[in-house]
């Protein structure tokens, strides 16, 4: 098994296979995301050499990709958005001609085949190439915990502190993260937040909402508000910042 990893503006027809990771890898609603949809064009093509793709060159098939986005990261916690605002804060930083500090993974993911063969590893080394020719210091990313939809009924906090026989965060997702060395920042509360009529989460889920109340929907990491007068839900999710540890012991943190 070979792998090459490129580049969306080396190969921009690489662009028309993301929706399929994103199909796989995430709850129908979140693929809806109307910050990400608004703003899904103008990243892909500003920062196109930052998004990076592993093929299978022997049997010619896509491994696994990762986007990314720059933007002025003052250091502080407090600094850190949620992802919806990282969206919009990236172009408008963009578009400011303010020199981005950090690196942030917005949307990974491998191949079911291919997990657990270093795709991973190599989506770390591009990006550390992207650093060093960007002049950016930090390499992060707004983490979306894989388990947290089923304790949807608890708050994020109660969630990071529960703790496996051996120790480690319940969540292997986020476990993979600090045995990797990376360190976990902050909580982004909120950090995707949506609106939607009934009718849709009802396609995107479906459950029904024959009244108002509190809801738990399939890979809802919170429970779905609705109103039945209205007729929306409103959903909101949190993320967990991470620094993440690159391979590379040249690579200085500032």
């Amino acid at each position: 098994m070979t792998f090459a990893i490129t580049t969306l503006a080396d190969d921009p027809s690489l662009r028309a296979r993301i929706g399929d990771f994103e199909d796989d890898s995430f709850p129908a609603f979140l693929n809806e995301e109307p910050t990400w949809l608004e703003t899904r064009d103008d990243i892909l093509t500003s920062f196109a050499s930052m998004h990076y793709f592993v093929r299978d060159t022997e049997a010619n098939k896509l491994a696994g990709l990762c986007i990314n986005v720059p933007f002025a990261w003052t250091g502080e916690v407090d600094n850190l958005p949620g992802y919806n605002e990282l969206l919009r804060r990236c172009l408008a930083e963009r578009s400011l001609g303010l020199a981005p500090t950090a690196l942030a993974g917005i949307l990974g993911a491998v191949a079911p085949e291919y997990q657990s063969r270093g795709v991973s590893r190599l989506f770390f080394q591009a990006a550390l190439r992207g650093l060093v020719a960007g002049g950016m210091q930090h390499y992060l990313s707004p983490v979306r915990p894989s388990r947290k939809q089923l304790y949807p009924n608890f708050s994020i906090e109660e969630f990071l502190s529960w703790r496996t026989a051996d120790g480690e965060l319940i969540d292997p997702w986020l476990a993979s993260f600090v045995r990797g060395g990376s360190k976990m920042l902050g909580i982004a509360h909120a950090a995707i937040t949506m609106s939607a009529p009934c009718t849709q989460w009802t396609q995107w889920t479906g459950v029904d909402f024959p009244v108002s109340g509190s809801y738990v929907i399939p890979g809802g990491h919170r429970l779905l508000e609705v109103d039945v007068r209205s007729a929306v839900g409103q959903y909101a999710e949190d993320h967990v910042w991470f620094d993440i540890s690159l391979p590379s012991k040249e690579h200085k943190r500032s």
